[in-house]
């Protein structure tokens, strides 16, 4: 309920000084003698308060009106009762280093140097400020305060915005987070799932016909479980380095079960490429392999590996029906693809159409990952 009358904002660090600065304020004004009458210093105090009031809570162009008229009050209390009111100033000086337009802090300024500047002169001009030389360091502190004010209230602004900022890094960091984990998943589990999948229905077709042959199926699916077991293990290290060599060597493997050729054009070494890179090819080619033995229907299977000067290039074509990828874009296939090449500054390509099969080009610039 206080803070409809008093900022919560400076509730903490200004209350105390305040009610402490008002009743020395009603202190020195009713106990001191002067010409004003008591109805006028009651009328000036009110006054004074409505101004100070307003001012707790405006940030435009009507703090310079109370300033203005605040700074007359207390320049009216400095003549006519007391020099030392005139540290009053330090209230409107503290408000106008929040105000939102600097070209009204710079009229609050001017108006502090009017106040001393009357004071000094109604006094005595020279003779006055020689007699008072505490005046200066007053002037001067109370025309710098509103400047200082306002740096500290930016850097506080700029803190909390820079709190914002990093919770929202954070969040983002725990969703990419999110997705690594749901694309290594797709792209390792998923396929060596399918592997044991499909094992396990041959096994279960030549368990009768042929024991040995089953027996070696239940040998491969071992195999393959094992091998879950151990991406389960670097999914959750993150930590993992893939060959594209030994993922090529397994796909063919896959591609053989499932009674479609590869044929492979290579070179005698690939180019020099680093690890994270090599992995994302790795995955990638790994997720293009997996959407070709389960959607593709193709009998044959070409891939070519080439590299340039400036590129290195994967080539994956098939003889099947023509793989839409573009309309599983939100899906982890094509969408996995793309934003594993994009973290290594490479492009990845489709040609498909229906009938015709489907040519997939990765695209990887060399010296540049």
């Amino acid at each position: 309920m206080f803070t409809n009358f008093y900022p919560r904002d400076q509730i903490k660090r200004y209350l105390l000084i305040d009610v402490a600065s008002i009743i020395f304020l009603f202190y020195m004004v009713f106990s001191q003698k002067s010409e004003l009458s008591f109805i006028i210093k009651m009328m000036l105090i009110i006054s004074f308060l409505l101004c100070y009031y307003i001012s707790l809570w405006v940030r435009d162009y009507r703090l310079i009106t109370t300033t203005f008229v605040g700074c007359v009050i207390v320049t009216i209390f400095t003549i006519s009762i007391d020099h030392t009111l005139i540290i009053y100033g330090f209230i409107f000086a503290d408000m106008l280093g929040r105000v939102k337009e600097k070209i009204y802090m710079g009229f609050g300024i001017l108006i502090l140097a009017l106040m001393f500047v009357t004071v000094i002169f109604h006094g005595g001009g020279i003779v006055f400020f020689s007699q008072y030389p505490i005046l200066l360091p007053l002037m001067i502190f109370q025309m710098v305060l509103p400047i200082v004010i306002n740096i500290v209230e930016k850097s506080k602004h700029l803190q909390v915005e820079l709190n914002e900022a990093n919770e929202m890094l954070e969040k983002y960091i725990q969703e990419e987070e999110r997705n690594r984990i749901a694309r290594d998943l797709h792209d390792t589990l998923g396929q060596t799932l399918t592997m044991i999948k499909v094992k396990s229905e041959l096994t279960e077709r030549l368990i009768d016909k042929d024991p040995e042959v089953a027996k070696k199926e239940i040998r491969d699916i071992l195999s393959s479980s094992r091998k879950a077991i151990k991406q389960v293990r670097e999914l959750v290290t993150g930590m993992k380095y893939i060959s594209l060599e030994d993922e090529i060597e397994h796909s063919k493997k896959q591609l053989h079960d499932r009674n479609i050729k590869m044929v492979i054009q290579k070179g005698e070494s690939f180019p020099s490429i680093s690890k994270m890179e090599e992995t994302m090819l790795s995955l990638s080619f790994r997720e293009i392999i997996t959407n070709i033995i389960r959607h593709s229907q193709a009998m044959c299977c070409s891939l070519t590996l080439e590299s340039s000067p400036q590129n290195f290039i994967i080539i994956v074509e098939d003889d099947g029906i023509g793989v839409r990828f573009d309309s599983h874009r939100n899906g982890y296939g094509l969408l996995s693809i793309e934003e594993r090449l994009r973290s290594i500054n490479g492009t990845c390509t489709i040609h498909s159409s229906t009938g015709k099969g489907t040519r997939i080009i990765l695209e990887v610039p060399l010296g540049k990952g």
